[in-house]
């Protein structure tokens, strides 16, 4: 019987240590699952208030959507949330249930804002128009299936349109826990009069890690092209744009801006 309590008692100290060791690396800021993902904070720019509408555009940025979740899901939310345990994917953190989505359109249509596309908004932000009195910009990253699934019915219902962000080398694909829509989708889409393609580059989305061990862009990371390297990537930057432009002109007949 002494041998099994300390069988029992060793089987019972591995998994207290790591869930105390994650609960602590939560609470003391190291490891956390922020610092993992790479989030920082955004940036700030000083508008011109003479060619800039008071009070700004709000553009809400959406990744990817799911349907309901059971109690197993719940559980997993909790081992991540209260002691970072890797109980959830990347996707997760970035992933919105699609009836909050449905809840947040239903709160903008009630409160009278009305969607602008980006041509819409480089235009306010020039100072050449106004716009609606209430304007705001909807955004998809990635292009991934869950839009079509669950965003592009909300949307048709209340009158909405959003901008969806493809990444050029990768549509149709699945890459990084995302299953991205396909040329024919993203056409379809775009006929519907609901969505706009634009770029989210052709192949930038992603890191590597940088001199120091801390991950950082790719573009700040390689340059192809012997010689001096340009100012933060610029070259591999203006290269990789071409091709995600050329790419959307030959398969949805318009340039990316």
């Amino acid at each position: 019987m002494r041998r099994l309590l300390l069988i029992a008692l060793f089987l019972l100290t591995i998994p207290s240590l790591v869930v105390w060791r994650q609960y602590y690396a939560t609470y003391q800021d190291y490891g956390s699952r922020a610092n993992y993902l790479e989030i920082e904070e955004p940036g700030k720019i000083d508008l011109d208030p003479a060619k800039f509408r008071a009070g700004g555009v709000p553009i809400l940025c959406y990744h990817y959507l799911r349907g309901r979740t059971g109690p197993v899901y719940l559980l997993r939310v909790l081992g991540a949330v209260l002691f970072n345990l890797p109980t959830l994917k990347e996707r997760e953190y970035w992933t919105t249930p699609a009836e909050l989505f449905a809840r947040h359109m239903e709160w903008l249509a009630d409160n009278g804002y009305t969607t602008i596309d980006l041509d819409e908004l480089e235009k306010i932000l020039a100072g050449e128009e106004m716009g609606p009195p209430k304007p705001i910009v909807i955004t998809f990253d990635d292009g991934d299936q869950s839009v079509l699934r669950y965003a592009y019915p909300v949307l048709l219902r209340y009158g909405m349109k959003a901008t969806i962000m493809v990444v050029t080398s990768r549509v149709g694909k699945e890459w990084k826990e995302v299953r991205s829509l396909n040329w024919s989708q993203l056409r379809s889409l775009e006929r519907t009069g609901v969505f706009r393609v634009e770029s989210h580059s052709d192949d930038m989305h992603y890191k590597v890690k940088g001199p120091h061990g801390k991950m950082q862009p790719i573009f700040l990371h390689e340059v192809p092209y012997e010689g001096p390297p340009l100012p933060e990537g610029k070259l591999f930057v203006s290269l990789d744009l071409r091709r995600s432009t050329h790419s959307l002109q030959k398969h949805l007949g318009h340039p990316a801006k």
